[in-house]
């Protein structure tokens, strides 16, 4: 049987295909977070080859990583409150594009999963161990390779948290 390539498809390659440009953009302009960057989009590459392999794991791997860095974004850093005070800088407008293309990858990814003919309830236990593998090796990645960026991480935790400042 041949799987057809289709909605969800076109949003996973096509959202995370664009964040990983936008990581690239990033990555040309802050040399600092280069290596991070890299990690970052080599997870993106897994999660898209991944579920146009129309594999579960993908479909995991894509929604927690861009579930992840849409939370990142939407609670934990100030681009949205940026954008709309300066929604002419390039910077904040790649970022919040970036935003809606993780948001593609997400609604691709479970547009994908309800198309599998085999879901299980143990499928949610496979969906949190990705989950929490995929955030730990960020996190690590980001401990490691960018340090200063820990306080957006924390701010995911709790906002008010003396050390998310």
């Amino acid at each position: 049987m041949v799987k057809r390539f289709g909605l969800p498809e076109w949003l996973i390659t096509i959202g995370g295909s664009f964040f990983i440009l936008a990581l690239g953009v990033s990555a040309a302009f802050i040399p600092e977070i280069r290596w991070l960057h890299v990690v970052q989009a080599a997870l993106y590459v897994a999660a898209i080859v991944l579920c146009l392999r129309h594999s579960r794991w993908g479909y995991y791997l894509g929604a927690s990583i861009a579930g992840f860095w849409s939370l990142v974004a939407l609670i934990g850093s100030p681009l949205f409150a940026e954008l709309i005070a300066q929604p002419a800088r390039p910077d904040l407008v790649l970022q919040g594009l970036a935003w809606l293309a993780n948001l593609a990858v997400v609604i691709g990814t479970i547009l994908a999963y309800r198309k599998l003919p085999d879901r299980t309830p143990r499928d949610v236990v496979g969906l949190l161990l990705v989950f929490v593998a995929a955030t730990a090796f960020l996190v690590t990645a980001t401990g490691i390779l960018a340090p200063e960026y820990l306080s957006h991480l924390a701010g995911v935790l709790h906002p008010h948290w003396p050390w998310t400042r």
